[in-house]
C-alpha cells in the first residue's frame, strides 16, 4: 500500500473510533443520569423513614 492508502486507512479508523466513542459516552451518560436519579430517590425515602 502506498502512503495515501495508509493515510486513508488511518483517517477511516480515526473517524470510526470517534463515532464509537461519542455513542458510548452518550449511552454511559444517560445510564449515569438514571443511576443518579435512582440514588437520590432512595436517599429521600431513607430520610423519610
Amino acid at each position: 500500500m502506498n502512503f495515501w492508502g495508509w493515510a486513508a486507512l488511518f483517517l477511516a479508523i480515526l473517524v470510526v473510533g470517534t463515532v464509537v466513542n461519542l455513542l458510548l459516552i452518550r449511552r454511559v451518560w444517560r445510564s449515569g443520569k438514571r443511576l443518579r436519579s435512582e440514588i437520590s430517590t432512595i436517599r429521600r425515602q431513607v430520610k423519610r423513614q
